[in-house]
């Protein structure tokens, strides 16, 4: 029994299935996804399709995109009830979709920024209710998992983490889904290992560039070990950044893999 970290598919599937079959992933196996299924890629929806059939040795996180996707979805659904339309429907979403584009205020809220509804509801004959429901399932995906092995103490999460009681909850969830450079100057946990995506490795000038690899930092004031798994994936086939790849860590002893 292995237990292994992914983060940021964005949308690309094929890629995620090749790397479950190089790790020779079994039911007896566990996997922690650090968010971010949807958006950059062009499978989202045999991505999300997968996550509503999720292995039960699965356990999802949710990312900025998700929190986003999840957003936009209730927008849609806000306006299917104002415009009388039935969710059930493919042309009353593809309308519902449409109206939508033609009103400035939501695109200025950058209302499906990267046209991920747009291709699931044109391309893929996705309705609001099938819409809703994958919604529904990032709403109700953890933040953080923590998990201990081997001697260490291991946190995993979409982009940072630290611990403050006397911040809002809402504040740190902010943290742990967006966070970039503080995730390392103002994140971290004394005696603790954490694992996280968000930032892509490929992204030269970032602290955290490691030309598509997985950036591996120790603080030793901190006593904090910090982990960014997230190499680029989403952009494979971009002409911006090169070496992009899916990475995936494997807790038993921090072996590295790609696809």
């Amino acid at each position: 029994m292995s237990t292994y970290v992914m983060s940021d598919i964005h949308g690309h599937f094929d890629e995620f299935q090749q790397m479950l079959k190089k790790i020779k992933f079994y039911d007896n196996d566990e996997l922690i996804i650090a968010g971010d299924y949807v958006d950059r890629g062009t499978q989202t929806c045999e991505m999300m399709r997968w996550i509503v059939n999720c292995p039960e040795n699965v356990l999802l996180l949710k990312g900025n995109h998700d929190v986003e996707f999840a957003k936009c979805v209730n927008i849609l659904d806000t306006f299917c009830h104002r415009f009388e339309l039935d969710e059930r429907d493919f042309d009353d979403t593809k309308v519902l979709y449409h109206s939508l584009q033609k009103i400035p205020a939501i695109q200025s809220a950058y209302f499906d920024y990267y046209g991920t509804i747009g291709d699931l509801v044109m391309n893929n004959d996705v309705t609001l209710i099938e819409l809703k429901q994958w919604a529904e399932i990032i709403r109700e995906m953890p933040y953080v998992y923590k998990r201990s092995m081997n001697g260490k103490r291991y946190i995993i999460v979409h982009a940072g983490y630290y611990e403050d009681r006397s911040v809002p909850v809402k504040e740190m969830e902010h943290f742990y889904i967006y966070a970039r450079e503080n995730a390392y100057t103002v994140g971290g946990v004394s005696g603790a290992t954490i694992i996280a995506g968000h930032t892509p490795t490929v992204i030269e000038g970032l602290p955290m560039y490691n030309d598509g690899e997985v950036f591996k930092m120790y603080d030793s004031e901190k006593n904090c070990t910090f982990y960014d798994i997230d190499c680029g994936c989403g952009y494979k086939g971009s002409d911006h950044f090169q070496n992009c790849r899916l990475a995936c860590l494997r807790l038993d002893d921090e072996d590295i893999q790609y696809v």
